[in-house]
């Protein structure tokens, strides 16, 4: 039995997602601002959507429609409003809360026309990254003048490639609300999806708080770990895996992200690192520990950069061979992908490149496309291993190329580029 309308305004790489979980348990209407993603939605044309979106799409009974146009005469029955659009950081790290605000008042005006929807107390749920004093300053004031509305913050804590898995079952569940009311109904929408026990409920203001302010100390972890992986190859250490296993092991610490490899990228980390510089700025607080988070990340690209080189000048290579491309595994996202930008610096006239999205992916016409990893293999004597996967070392057991790994995860068969590069 479905509960409740929602209108989902955001059907990107992890909206999408949440609209999705959601329609299992409440009618769902999805709209987007890019209307050839919503054909192809209308159509089940899911061959661009990350590939644990597009199984569930396939395999769920889901209550989930979409629309090219925000009609509110024809939502009645609408409860609440769910929100997940990009909030671009600005030139000075800041999120950038101008697209959201117009959104918002574009949804206030068409809400205004239905005499219905004024009468309830309609939720806008905000799941976008917001800069700290977003609501104060912008969304409270919206939210005293109309009265027919209450606004919520329930930031996602999720990585693309595994959307799906990550909102079903979070590690915690943050709600931010500036009333009991409010509080309530969103709980009681998402507690019927949503399988956790940790639900910590907040103001709005901590809530945006808790969202930047837990991905940047991610980034202080893992650029710590990096830390210490160099710190082991300058002191010709060799067990940094096992250094760094026993450090996390202290329940105070913590293994997850706690692994010496690439510097990290992607969608949010490098953006929530740079707005919490710009909030200690504004708050006059002592940013320098960021500021080292940020360095360290950019020495171990370089430090990546001078292996790779050192190896394409040992072996005399003409071409290279590299396993990966978008910013992780399992995900068709390039932005800020860190191994692009160690691609771009590499002194070689030719890199092959082999990633599971290839077909899907974009990439710098210097670089070319292998679409199989045995055509990679023929014509590349030495494979750089980007993306973390077993199989990709289980690879390089029955292969007479010479494997590295940027990871400090490697075995005999596959050299670890953090330690050594004989």
């Amino acid at each position: 039995m479905y509960d409740k309308n929602i209108l989902f305004v955001g059907l990107g790489k992890l909206g999408l997602s949440l609209a999705a979980i959601l329609s299992q348990k409440h009618r769902v209407i999805g709209y987007d601002i890019n209307s050839k993603l919503v054909d192809d939605l209308k159509l089940k044309n899911f061959s661009s959507i990350e590939n644990d979106v597009r199984e569930f799409l396939k395999k769920k009974k889901l209550n989930l429609n979409f629309i090219k146009e925000l009609n509110f005469s024809k939502l009645d029955k609408l409860q609440s409003i769910f929100i997940l659009i990009p909030t671009n950081s600005s030139i000075h790290g800041e999120y950038s809360y101008k697209n959201l605000l117009f959104l918002v008042k574009e949804i206030i005006k068409k809400i205004k026309h239905n005499k219905k929807l004024v009468k309830k107390k309609l939720l806008i749920n905000i799941c976008s990254t917001l800069q700290p004093g977003t609501y104060k300053s912008y969304l409270k004031p919206l939210e005293k003048k109309y009265n027919f509305l209450n606004f919520t913050y329930v930031p996602e804590f999720v990585a693309c490639g595994t959307t799906i898995n990550d909102f079903l079952y979070p590690d915690q569940l943050v709600i931010g609300a500036n009333n009991k009311v409010a509080q309530k109904k969103i709980l009681e929408q998402y507690s019927k999806v949503i399988k956790t026990k940790n639900i910590n409920k907040i103001s709005i203001e901590g809530c945006e708080m808790v969202k930047l302010c837990s991905n940047s100390f991610i980034c202080n972890k893992i650029s710590f770990a990096n830390l210490i992986s160099e710190i082991c190859f300058k002191n010709k250490i060799p067990d940094t895996n096992l250094v760094l296993k026993s450090i996390g092991t202290d329940s105070r610490i913590g293994n997850k992200f706690f692994k010496a490899g690439p510097p990290f990228g992607g969608l949010c980390f490098p953006k929530d690192v740079r707005a919490f510089k710009n909030l200690c700025q504004k708050s006059n607080v002592n940013y320098t520990l960021m500021n080292s988070v940020e360095q360290i990340n950019e020495s171990k690209k370089k430090f990546i950069i001078n292996k790779i080189n050192l190896i394409i000048r040992k072996n005399k290579l003409k071409s290279i061979g590299v396993i990966g491309f978008t910013f992780k595994e399992d995900t068709k996202v390039t932005d800020e992908s860190q191994y692009e930008k160690i691609m771009n610096k590499l002194k070689i006239k030719k890199i092959n490149v082999f990633d599971e999205n290839i077909k899907y992916l974009k990439i710098n016409k210097k670089f070319t496309k292998e679409i199989s990893l045995t055509n990679l293999l023929k014509k590349n004597k030495v494979i750089i291993i980007f993306h973390n996967k077993k199989k990709y070392l289980n690879l390089a057991k029955k292969s007479k190329n010479k494997f590295y790994n940027v990871w400090s995860k490697s075995d005999d068969h596959v050299k670890d580029l953090n330690l050594n590069i004989d």
